[in-house]
């Protein structure tokens, strides 16, 4: 096991270390334009991108270190190279080696959220603020979607094994799920102007749209603990199904 462990990390060396030096020279330019909001020849406009920048910089880094944590292209690689037929006569089961790639999700997954929740305590003591509340549920939502992504494109990879497959379906999912956002959202414009017919200005539709909006946040926020699990667990099972079919290109 450790051996297929050290075959998985080796491969995705390249993937690992390229999104891990971006998020850190990412992280590494913020502090330095919050350093100079502060103290430097930027204070001039502190106040205008205070907010900004601080959500920007304290934000923006967890998407990439979330993004490393996958790393399909060691699924991709293997299916290229044949392995699967190598694979296949090693003494690990099924189940062994679908738990031994998501254990290192699990792993991967709660070390990016533990340096994403340190660079954002980092921020906020150069912007000399408390760490916000709203920042940790803004990353957990990042690590949702990132675990969901991920936790489906594996099992698809085993029974497509072709990356553009895989994009394409991932695609149609996303397109179908913006039209639906898109559509709730005008519906819920219509209906809010329907029955305030004198709020002409919009002002009161934009308070009534932000509240919704954090709201709508805070619960996904919440649940996003019990759904990445789930999903993993989900992950998980369908991974074994599809190594179980034995499929080999």
């Amino acid at each position: 096991m450790k051996g297929l462990l050290f075959k998985d990390l080796y491969i995705g060396r390249k993937n690992y270390i390229i999104n891990i030096s971006v998020a850190l020279k990412f992280i590494i330019i913020g502090l330095l334009i919050r350093a100079s909001m502060v103290c430097g020849n930027l204070q001039e406009y502190y106040k205008s991108l205070d907010a900004t920048t601080y959500y920007i910089f304290s934000i923006a880094p967890s998407l990439l270190l979330f993004t490393c944590c996958g790393n399909n292209g060691v699924t991709i690689a293997d299916i290229r190279c044949k392995w699967d037929i190598f694979s296949y006569s090693l003494p690990v089961s099924e189940k062994q080696y679908a738990l031994l790639k998501y254990k290192t999700k699990f792993v991967f997954l709660l070390t990016a959220f533990i340096l994403s929740v340190l660079n954002a305590l980092v921020f906020a003591v150069i912007s000399h603020r408390s760490l916000s509340l709203d920042i940790i549920k803004y990353i957990l939502i990042i690590m949702l979607f990132c675990t969901l992504i991920q936790s489906a494109s594996l099992p698809m990879l085993l029974k497509y094994r072709n990356e553009n497959a895989v994009i394409g379906r991932m695609m149609i999912v996303m397109v179908i799920l913006e039209a639906g956002i898109m559509f709730a959202a005008f519906k819920f414009k219509d209906n809010f102007f329907s029955a305030n017919p004198d709020d002409q200005f919009g002002d009161a539709f934009v308070e009534k749209f932000v509240d919704l909006a954090l709201n709508l946040r805070d619960i996904v926020a919440i649940a996003a603990p019990f759904v990445i699990i789930i999903s993993l667990a989900a992950g998980y099972f369908f991974t074994v199904k599809e190594l179980k079919r034995r499929r080999i290109s």
